[in-house]
């Protein structure tokens, strides 16, 4: 499991954000959508997203966090009404981050893998695509987050 976690206090208000990033299971996606979830890329990305948000939900706790975000390269198109519903099955107190009207365009060709979900005392008002450039696979998004 590789999580990388950080707790962040704002001092002028005392709120406080945990936060994790993580990587899930490349090549997994055409068989979650069939259901086949025994499969060894199904069944890791379950397993690493369950432990990965297990871990975040105790850090937030232990520091008394008001809010979360959990961001991932999810490598699951947020695009398709399937992967948000298993989303919200699997993190029903979580919110997804980029929701329908979908910019135009993805985060790894016309996919949109890359973003994250969030709880507590946070809105994202606005998500959007950066132009791509040579230092990742992956195209830059945007996200404004208010607290």
């Amino acid at each position: 499991l590789y999580t990388r976690l950080v707790v962040i206090r704002y001092k002028p208000t005392g709120f406080v954000l945990a936060a994790s990033m993580t990587h899930l299971a490349s090549s997994a996606e055409s068989d979650m959508k069939a259901g086949r979830y025994e499969l060894p890329r199904p069944k890791d990305w379950l397993k690493t997203f369950r432990e990965s948000k297990k871990v975040l939900n105790r850090i937030a706790k232990k520091y008394g966090a008001d809010a979360r975000i959990y961001g991932a390269d999810f490598n699951l198109d947020v695009k398709k009404q399937w992967v948000r519903d298993l989303l919200e099955k699997e993190a029903p107190k979580y919110r997804i981050s980029v929701q329908p009207p979908f910019p135009g365009g993805g985060t790894l060709g016309s996919r949109w893998i890359d973003f994250f979900l969030y709880r507590g005392n946070l809105t994202v008002p606005s998500v959007r695509l950066l132009p791509d450039d040579d230092s990742s696979d992956h195209r830059p998004s945007l996200s404004r987050v208010v607290a």
